[in-house]
């Protein structure tokens, strides 16, 4: 190994972006202690990203408001994350504060470029409810057309509608399109389906022990 590879892998940003990609692993694969036990150690050395990893772990230990605590702090550094803004969007509408939900879900969608999703999703609200933002989301994430296709979202809506088997269905489509399946293991938002057999199937064809 040369002098110049040797100052690359431990210069400090190859030291960060390696221990974010084996955090980012530990996590996938399921091992949530693990990785929140790393992250604590590494807030010193890097707060920015132990705030992301941590919020990751808190919200799939189900411990929502510490979550909520770390994906906001991480914004003071990175106010126009969208997908800080996403994930603080699922966190309150798994704690049913619908409000702040679609408040986090319009500055994330704005911030991807969907503006117009993001004023549809607003005008809905408030006449249909948070049901009616699901159906909202999926008109247009369902559109295979556009850029807003997102079979996972797709997906999470239908879970969180209570229909299974079209959640499974958009699944597929996703696991066939190569879409991010990551943290499917140990995000709540697949916790209602676990139990079905098509659950187990995923896992294996995406590669994940069960």
């Amino acid at each position: 190994m040369t002098t110049s590879q040797t100052r690359l892998r431990t210069s400090p940003i190859a030291v960060l972006v390696n221990r974010v990609v084996r955090l980012t692993f530990t996590l996938n694969m399921g091992k949530v202690t693990d990785a929140l036990r790393e992250a604590r150690l590494a807030q010193n050395f890097d707060p920015f990203s132990s705030d992301r990893v941590l919020g990751l772990a808190y919200w799939f230990q189900r411990d929502y408001d510490k979550a909520i605590e770390h994906w906001s702090k991480s914004l003071e550094t990175s106010p126009n994350s969208a997908v800080a803004h996403y994930i603080l969007s699922e966190l309150y509408q798994t704690k049913m504060m619908y409000d702040d939900a679609i408040e986090q879900l319009q500055l994330a969608l704005k911030l991807d470029g969907n503006v117009q999703q993001a004023r549809a999703i607003g005008d809905v609200y408030k006449r249909a409810g948070f049901t009616g933002v699901l159906r909202t989301r999926i008109e247009f994430s369902s559109n295979l057309s556009a850029k807003d296709y997102k079979p996972v979202v797709v997906a999470i809506c239908y879970v969180l509608l209570g229909d299974k088997d079209r959640a499974f269905a958009w699944l597929d489509k996703a696991y066939d399109q190569q879409a991010n399946l990551n943290f499917i293991k140990v995000n709540p938002t697949w916790d209602s389906i676990r139990t079905d057999p098509r659950y187990a199937d995923l896992l294996r064809r995406i590669g994940l022990p069960q």
